[in-house]
């Protein structure tokens, strides 16, 4: 999906989406400690800011709605 905050991470590129919890002490520091859990899952993957994120979003989901 890629991304303008795409890292290398144990040598797969990933892009952090989701929950990002900081304690709210530590805010003005210019580093904090990170722990990251890598999900390989595309659903999770698309934050919805645009009408073109919204048409990706509704893509995936009916790929994964079961059918009848």
């Amino acid at each position: 999906m890629g991304g303008d905050y795409a890292f290398e991470l144990d040598n797969k590129l990933v892009v952090p989406a989701g929950i990002n919890v900081i304690d709210g002490r530590r805010i003005d520091d210019k580093e904090v400690d990170q722990i990251f859990c890598v999900i390989d899952r595309e659903e999770v993957a698309v934050n919805i800011n645009t009408v073109e994120d919204l048409k990706m979003a509704r893509e995936l989901f009916e790929k994964r709605k079961p059918r009848h």
